[in-house]
């Protein structure tokens, strides 16, 4: 999404800050500070910045809304900018980075969320990536605005109603209007029957009886009127778009000859600065609209919730249509006596497959006029299922439609210029992936076209590094299939899997390689229920801001592993049901995820589990004790791993003699802990001695060492032994 010349500008301080601090990528800290120094560069000229003055005007009113936003939240640029510096702290790199700077993970989920909030705007400013770290797409910044006291919520609520007013049209004088006795309709609103009547307007399907409620609404002479609500996306302004059609086509001969005006809230706040000038402005329209009877207001949603209509229109108003969220309805509606006096509630729900196919068979001579672009019936079909499946927080048909036509546009951006391209299922497959960070292959496993065999390779993958747990891995691996193949409850995760066995089995590490395999291998939420022994940790587990909401809200499409069940206190582990019961918690997505819970005890661990949530597992897993020849498998696995590691790094070969090999699955087993110091002895034993020898220098000029036990420990001598003789990294 294209950035605001704000935005852009933020970006480049950002990318500034975190060069000069030696990170090798921005994180949302940087950004933060860079959207926070913007107060400063607006005070520059423009050739200093390299913009022209328009575009620095640009840029002057969006750090104006920004400040004043900052101000509503009672967040302080300078201490904010000041924190965020401190705790990003310096990175990795010895020296700064040259070149351009890429998006960390966490900023690329901060810029994810920011995108969604902006979905109806024509680009990305610095109020929507402020809007997105107050909902906390970021812990780190979120925790910051906490900790120097921001009121959060009203940031956030400012940051939404910045933007809007932001991309309003600029407010311009009233001039005589092209129909007489309405200028400020003309100024502010959209004549709905003058585009019907000339054809500009997308024809409507599905709908028949919100549009008849609608109509036989506005029809009467004293109301209530309509009051649409529904989600974000599901067509309620469209409905209204499809009466004016109807009376244009004479289809509804009670509004014969009437005038549907759809005003926009956001244009009506722009360029205002008084107090109270937005409502003498709405209070202006309302009284042009009652003298002239031909008129009919639309007032489309105001998602901000900042232009205050309810009150003028609880007073009284001509005939009109208002569209708003449940969340506004709640909000701002349904307590007052007086709207609902005056106002009758049409519920817009989410169309049907069909309906929202429909809408996507109407688009297609647009896609076509406008990217050259032509979508067979087929990737229609998997905007309409992969929308439903990838992006549930969003409604049809407005997800399916931006699918598509992003689909259209990058389809016309890799062909040549003069060719028709035909947009496939795949492509749409693309976008969708690209939009949550997932494999083409995983997406499409949702259409039947993935390539379902990789999944029959999970007990191989596993069992290829995981040992002594056979019948474990078969079970988890047909859980697993079941819940990517749709075989699983309706609400609920993909699947939910308890992992019990004493210690030092491999349940941790089984969960790791699944989630490696099922999402890749950044796609792990973790959270340490030893960290959750106390009462409190339930309002932690479930909090916005928690490592477990953020971590599922940043990737929906992960494996939650929650470790260590029987440290957890039965208040935070009540905390979970709706994890497990709903698939969500806290407002984040856990539909599409895999839960695994580990204890280190045996069958006993079942009576951990609160009362009725034990029945939410799907598989309870018993992971067998790893005898000393299991640890012997795993030693020599581990030390495969470093000896192909010097071949290719050093060209050097390594060996180890029997005695320090038994030594070693001796360090690393213990019939209490299993293999859980495996790693660990290697790392002391094997690693430390190498480690000497490449600072020294000395590894490289021999072609071969051993490493031999001697006195409770492992030391590394130059080998004689010919390669051809002893190939392997163990002897013996």
């Amino acid at each position: 999404m294209k950035l605001t010349p704000g935005a852009e500008l933020a970006w480049r301080i950002a990318a500034g800050e975190a060069a000069a601090s030696h990170h090798e990528k921005i994180e949302p800290a940087h950004l933060l500070m860079g959207l926070l120094s913007l107060e400063k560069v607006v005070q520059l000229q423009p050739t200093e910045l390299g913009l022209d003055a328009p575009t620095l005007a640009e840029v002057a009113r969006e750090e104006a809304l920004l400040r004043a936003i900052l101000k509503s939240g009672a967040l302080d640029a300078t201490r904010a900018r000041r924190l965020a510096r401190d705790r990003v702290g310096r990175g990795g790199l010895a020296h700064q980075p040259s070149g351009a700077m890429s998006r960390s993970l966490v900023t690329k989920a901060v810029f994810q969320a920011a995108e969604a909030l902006a979905a109806e705007a024509p680009r990305l400013s610095g109020l929507h990536l402020v809007a997105a770290m107050a909902e906390g797409a970021d812990p780190l910044t979120f925790k910051l605005f906490v900790d120097l006291g921001a009121q959060v919520p009203a940031l956030q609520k400012g940051a939404l109603e910045g933007a809007a007013t932001l991309f309003a049209a600029p407010a311009a004088p009233i001039v005589p209007a092209p129909v007489a006795g309405t200028p400020l309709l003309d100024r502010f609103g959209r004549d709905l029957t003058a585009l019907a009547r000339a054809g500009e307007l997308p024809p409507i399907f599905g709908r028949v009886a919100e549009s008849e409620a609608v109509a036989r609404a506005l029809a009467r002479e004293d109301g209530p009127w309509p009051l649409l609500v529904g989600d974000p996306g599901v067509g309620r302004n469209t409905i209204v778009e499809g009466v004016a059609q109807a009376a244009v086509a004479g289809r509804l001969p009670a509004l014969e000859g009437r005038r549907l005006v759809e005003v926009s809230l956001s244009s009506v706040a722009a360029g205002t600065d008084r107090p109270g000038e937005v409502e003498e402005r709405l209070a202006a329209l309302l009284a042009e609209g009652l003298a002239h009877p031909e008129v009919i207001l639309h007032f489309a949603s105001p998602r901000a919730g900042a232009f205050r209509l309810e009150p003028l229109l609880a007073r009284g108003a001509g005939p009109c249509v208002v569209a708003v969220t449940p969340e506004e309805h709640a909000a701002h509606w349904a307590g007052d006596a007086a709207l609902a006096r005056r106002f009758e509630t049409v519920t817009v729900g989410e169309p049907s497959r069909e309906e929202t196919l429909a809408v996507l068979r109407s688009w297609r001579a647009r896609w076509k006029e406008r990217h050259a672009a032509e979508l067979d019936e087929a990737a229609l079909a998997a905007a309409a299922d992969l929308t439903a499946r990838f992006d549930p927080e969003r409604r049809w048909p407005g997800k399916a439609v931006d699918v598509a036509d992003t689909a259209s546009a990058h389809a016309r951006a890799a062909a040549p210029a003069e060719s028709l391209v035909r947009v496939t299922a795949r492509q749409v497959a693309e976008v969708v992936a690209g939009k949550r960070g997932l494999s083409v292959d995983r997406v499409l496993l949702a259409l039947g076209n993935g390539d379902h065999a990789r999944l029959l390779e999970l007990e191989s993958f596993l069992g290829s590094q995981i040992v002594g747990q056979q019948a474990a891995i078969e079970q988890v691996a047909r859980r697993v299939r079941l819940g990517f193949a749709g075989e699983r409850r309706e609400d609920g995760p993909l699947a939910a899997l308890f992992f019990h066995g004493t210690a030092g089995t491999g349940k941790t590490e089984m969960a790791k390689l699944l989630a490696q395999f099922a999402f890749g291998e950044e796609r792990l939420v973790r959270v340490d229920l030893a960290a959750c022994a106390d009462e409190s940790a339930a309002g932690r587990l479930a909090a916005p801001e928690g490592e477990l909401v953020a971590g599922l809200r940043r990737n929906p499409w992960s494996l939650v592993l929650l470790d260590g069940v029987e440290h957890a206190h039965a208040a935070a582990l009540e905390a979970c049901r709706p994890l497990l019961a709903e698939g969500r918690l806290g407002g984040a997505d856990a539909r599409h995820a895999v839960v695994v819970l580990t204890s280190d005890l045996g069958d006993e661990a079942r009576r951990l589990l609160p009362e009725g949530l034990a029945a939410l597992v799907d598989e309870w897993v018993t992971f067998a004790p790893l005898t000393r020849e299991d640890a012997a498998r795993v030693v020599r696995r581990l030390i495969d791993a470093v000896a192909l590691d010097l071949r290719v790094r050093y060209e050097t070969v390594l060996r180890l003699e029997p005695a320090a090999f038994d030594f070693l699955c001796g360090e690393s087993w213990s019939p209490e802990l299993g293999v859980r110091d495996a790693q660990a002895a290697v790392d002391r034993y094997v690693r430390g001695p190498l480690a000497s020898l490449v600072v020294s220098g000395k590894l490289e000029l021999l072609p071969a060492w051993k490493l031999v036990y001697d006195e409770g420990g492992l030391y590394a001598l130059p080998d004689d032994t010919p390669p051809e003789v002893d190939s392997g990294a163990v002897s013996g």
